[in-house]
């Protein structure tokens, strides 16, 4: 009898290790094609909004960040319950603010990457697992210093712009490299179980 529920266990515990296992690489997959739209948009529709109208091209460009993402990640997985949300500490906009797991996980991004070790975008569950998160930095490029640099690196019109829009910012003195947020997404976890379901099927 001790061996047979022992045998139930291994297989259960093997079971549930081999669907985390799923999971992950799914939720992988979405990341990479969502962080891979979010640096086309910043590529292209970011660039031409700051030539066009520069500080409040970019800061209508993330005011619209999160309803655009989440419209794309929607459409990608036809589930209408999927959201994408930037977060930050070091936010301009208080409404990117992190909550508190958002901010632990940010903090040991920043503490990696003080340590030149490899950074992972991580799953975390909320709503007893009934909901994936996946937080993918995002990092501070040449051409963001501009809005996100030292006073020197910032046009004094930008600075002046910040200080009317965003009077307790915290996304200045920033440096190249440095991690300024991260893309959070959350998907159902009956979403994930359906689409393995969908792919398992069609092999």
């Amino acid at each position: 009898m001790k061996k047979l529920l022992s045998i139930i266990l291994f297989v259960l515990a093997l079971h549930i290790k081999i669907s985390w296992a799923e999971n992950l690489v799914l939720s992988q997959e979405i990341a990479f094609w969502l962080n891979y739209r979010y640096l086309k948009l910043e590529k292209e529709t970011l660039k031409v909004m700051i030539e066009n109208k520069g500080f409040e091209g970019a800061r209508l460009f993330f005011n619209d960040l999160n309803r655009w993402l989440t419209f794309d990640i929607r459409e990608y997985l036809h589930d209408w319950n999927s959201k994408v949300a930037l977060v930050s500490i070091n936010y301009r906009n208080p409404s990117h603010s992190a909550d508190k797991i958002a901010q632990k996980i940010l903090i040991s991004y920043q503490k990696k990457l003080a340590n030149n070790k490899k950074i992972m975008p991580v799953i975390i569950s909320k709503n007893n697992k009934t909901t994936y998160r996946y937080l993918i930095p995002i990092y501070v490029k040449k051409d963001c210093l501009k809005c996100h640099g030292n006073k020197y690196e910032i046009p004094f019109s930008y600075q002046t712009k910040i200080k009317k829009f965003y009077p307790n910012d915290k996304a200045i003195n920033l440096k190249e490299g440095d991690i300024i947020g991260a893309l959070n997404i959350e998907i159902p976890i009956d979403t994930i179980d359906y689409l393995l379901s969908v792919r398992n099927y069609s092999k």
